[in-house]
Parts: structure tokens; C-alpha cells; sequence
């Protein structure tokens, strides 16, 4: 039952853990934009492009995968006209920088965001102390292992910084970040990237989605994601990729898993089961048992063992990968 119940238990748990690891795009979205109504990711590519709902999957006209960095970055005014009158945009800037702390030099991701602005809450939650409002004043994300009033010097500056809060990124808590205000760390521009957060005055459709990768533009619309067009309305941006090369591989991968787990393990325990009980199938041979017997009694011991020790196996793995799960989902949200 061991040889059985202990690789099924592995393959339950790997299989529960990556199908509970799908989070919906609708499900992160204010982890992933805040309160704003639409996000656009990055600089214009300079060329007509294709996307998915979530952003995720771009293209340009001819099926290729443009270059970012041959893009060009937008100002804020630019990006209040794109949306048109009364839309508001926040930028969310991030890269890396190394710093001096009480542990000595450490490096981090850094993310110059406003947390005081309405539309980005949501993306990170407040353990301790408060968010940063100024030049010189910092949040970290608890893996960092700072408190509020510990000082550290920043590389990218050579200044010193005020850590006054903890704060958890929804998306990843358990990554390394800094947060500071817009402008105060990443001012050199070097290794960039730039998110704008937009508010507007109306849901943004699929069609000004649309529009908008027409110039270039990779655009996240909350009204999309809500409520995606149907399939007819779409183009699919990946012309002729349809083939999921990762999940052929992984799905191939499994297959060869379960078949060599059969062929190691479970042909092995039945034939030990079968040689431990080779006095008794031979005293039912001798009672006048046929050879058609000896297989019906091989093949329910094969049956019930195999569900003696599979099902509780995969119960109790799957139930404790969900559990985990599910406290992990409620700590973010």
C-alpha cells in the first residue's frame, strides 16, 4: 500500500498545487492595478501591435514579438490624451538598486509608486507603520527584514532613507521590494520600466483597447477583463500559435511519470502481494480452483489495494494543498 498510496499522493499534491496556482485575471486585478480603470504597460513600441485581453500575449501585424526597448516612453499629458478629458494617470516605475543597512550591503527591487493615491489600492497592504509621503521616506515589503525608523543608503542616490512602514505586495508577498514616491530614487531613468495606472471617466472597451495597440500600445482594460469580448470579436494575437508548447511538454511529462510509476512501483507491489499468497492460490489450485479463478482473486487483490491506497493517498494531499492554498488566498485578500 506504501509503494502505491506514496507516489499517487506525490503526483495528487503536484497536480492540486499547479491547478490552484491559476489565479483568474479578474480575480488579481486589483493586485495587479489597483483601483484604476485601465493599466498601460510600458512604452509605445513605435509599431501597430496585437494583444491579449490581459495584456499578456503581444504581437506585432506580421506575428513577431516586438522589442520594448526600441520603444519610446510617454508623458503624463500624452497619456490623458490618449483617454481623453478627465482621465488621470499615475506612473509605477520600477527597477533594481543595491543598498547599505544594519546587515550590510543588500540589493532589492525598487518601485516608485504613490500608495497615497486612491487608485492604487489594492496592490499592496500596510503591516506596520505608514506609507511614504516624501523624499527621503521609504516602505519595504517584510522580507527585506527592516522596521519603520531604520536608515539605509540607497546605491542609486548615495542618500539616506527613512524606513517608516511595512508594507506587503499583493501580487508577491514574499518578494524583496522597496517603495518610495515617484522621482526620489529611480531619477537616473537607467533600467526602467514604466507602468501608468489610468483612471477614467468611463469603462475602457475592447475597441479603444484596440485603438490604442494601433499606436503601439499594450493596454490592461478593467471593463475587458470583467466582462472579455467574445471569441468572434477578437482577433487572436498570436497568428498560427495556437499550440501550447509548455502544456504539451508538461501534460507528455506527467503521462511518462504516471507510466513509469506503474511500471516501478505498482507492477512490483502487486507481485509481491501475488508471492506473498502464492500457499494460498496454490491450496484454491489444488481444491479444484481454475486458472480463470486464481486471476479473479489477483485482480481484486490488485483493485483493492490499488484503492485502499491511492484514494485516501490523493485525499489527503489534495485536501492539504488545497487548505494551504486557500490561507495563502486569504492572507493576500
Amino acid at each position: 500500500m506504501v509503494m502505491i498510496g506514496l507516489p499517487v499522493m506525490l503526483f495528487s499534491g503536484v497536480a492540486t498545487w499547479f491547478a490552484t496556482e491559476d489565479i483568474a485575471p479578474h480575480e488579481s486585478l486589483a493586485w495587479d492595478m489597483g483601483a484604476a480603470d485601465a493599466r498601460l504597460d510600458g512604452p509605445t513600441f513605435g509599431e501597430p501591435v496585437r494583444q491579449s485581453v490581459e495584456g499578456g500575449v503581444r504581437f506585432d501585424e506580421d506575428g513577431v514579438q516586438p522589442n520594448r526597448n526600441e520603444g519610446r516612453g510617454l508623458s503624463r499629458q500624452e497619456i490623458v490624451s490618449l483617454f481623453g478629458p478627465g482621465s488621470r494617470a499615475v506612473p509605477s516605475r520600477g527597477s533594481w538598486t543595491g543598498y547599505e543597512g544594519p546587515r550590510g550591503y543588500r540589493e532589492s527591487d525598487v518601485r516608485e509608486i504613490d500608495l497615497n493615491d486612491p487608485v492604487t489600492a489594492g496592490m499592496y497592504r500596510l503591516l506596520s507603520g505608514r506609507v511614504p509621503r516624501a523624499a527621503g521616506e521609504i516602505a519595504v515589503s517584510p522580507s527585506l527584514g527592516l522596521r519603520p525608523g531604520t536608515e539605509i543608503t540607497l546605491s542609486r542616490t548615495s542618500s539616506a532613507a527613512t524606513v517608516v512602514g511595512v508594507v506587503e505586495p499583493q501580487r508577491h508577498p514574499g518578494h524583496r521590494q522597496i517603495v518610495a514616491p515617484p522621482g526620489t530614487v529611480l531619477a537616473d531613468g537607467k533600467g526602467v520600466t514604466t507602468e501608468w495606472l489610468v483612471d477614467t471617466p468611463a469603462p475602457v472597451p475592447w475597441r479603444k483597447v484596440r485603438e490604442l495597440n494601433r499606436s503601439g500600445l499594450v493596454v490592461v482594460s478593467r471593463a475587458v477583463i470583467m466582462d472579455p469580448p467574445p471569441p468572434g470579436g477578437m482577433e487572436d494575437p498570436a497568428p498560427g500559435g495556437r499550440w501550447n508548447l509548455d502544456g504539451v511538454v508538461m501534460a507528455a511529462t506527467g503521462v511518462g511519470l504516471v507510466v513509469l510509476e506503474v511500471a516501478l512501483l505498482a507492477g512490483p507491489a502487486f507481485a509481491v502481494g501475488i508471492r506473498r499468497r502464492r500457499r494460498e492460490l496454490a491450496l484454491i489450485a489444488a481444491q479444484g480452483g481454475s486458472a480463470r479463478h486464481l486471476r479473479w482473486i489477483v485482480l481484486a487483490d490488485g483493485l483493492t489495494l490499488g484503492l485502499a491506497a491511492s484514494v485516501p493517498a490523493a485525499a489527503l494531499l489534495a485536501g492539504l494543498c488545497t487548505r494551504t492554498r486557500l490561507s495563502l488566498t486569504r492572507r493576500l485578500t
